[in-house]
């Protein structure tokens, strides 16, 4: 093992590098800067620029300056501080991978050439009944690293048959009574009337 390369053991592995894992950090923190309030103290702090001229030796590298690299490495063809909202195809599986910690309240999806990333927790899991209704099945709770699917896809020798297996959703029908007293959406054989207030308990 000692004469194995650590960027073998990690393509073998799907491990992405470390600097890789480090850059999808600092751009997930700033996508979350962009898109916040004008008045923040982070975006303050961000945009503040001190007075005063840099010394003439070669200046020591911004936080921007690296954000603005890490930009051009990643090539992103949209604006980071863009919201995205995309319809992505899943299949359900029976069973999560036994490595996954999650409660008996989830499902788990698998998803093959498209998945929802970290960032889009809180999207809806859809679907259809007919070709003018949909059902709301869950919430993702769980997205995948896209930076480790993304180096998983460019390393691939055969994308098309790429799969990817740890998007875990929230069941919406175990939360029927909560949803209907709390929104007033409610099914047919529920009666909001006869609903009692109760906490929630997660059940692992």
């Amino acid at each position: 093992m000692d004469r194995i390369r650590n960027d073998a053991i990690r393509q073998k592995f799907g491990v992405a590098p470390i600097a890789d894992k480090m850059r999808e950090a600092r751009l997930r923190w700033y996508g979350h800067v962009l898109r916040g309030k004008e008045d923040s103290v982070r975006k303050i702090g961000l945009n503040f620029e001190v007075i005063g001229k840099r010394p003439r030796v070669r200046p020591k590298q911004r936080w921007l300056d690296t954000l603005h690299a890490d930009l051009k490495i990643t090539a992103r063809g949209r604006s980071i501080r863009e919201k995205h909202l995309e319809w992505i195809s899943l299949l359900r599986e029976r069973f999560c991978d036994p490595s996954l910690y999650v409660g008996k309240d989830v499902f788990c999806l698998r998803g093959e050439q498209q998945f929802p990333c970290e960032g889009d927790s809180g999207g809806g899991v859809m679907q259809r009944a007919n070709s003018k209704m949909s059902f709301v099945m869950g919430v993702l709770s769980k997205g995948l690293s896209c930076e480790d699917v993304w180096l998983a896809l460019e390393r691939s020798s055969d994308n098309q048959l790429a799969q990817f297996r740890g998007t875990v959703v929230t069941d919406t029908r175990k939360y029927l009574d909560w949803l209907c007293l709390h929104t007033g959406i409610c099914e047919l054989h529920i009666n909001r009337k006869t609903i009692k207030k109760e906490k929630i308990v997660m059940v692992y």
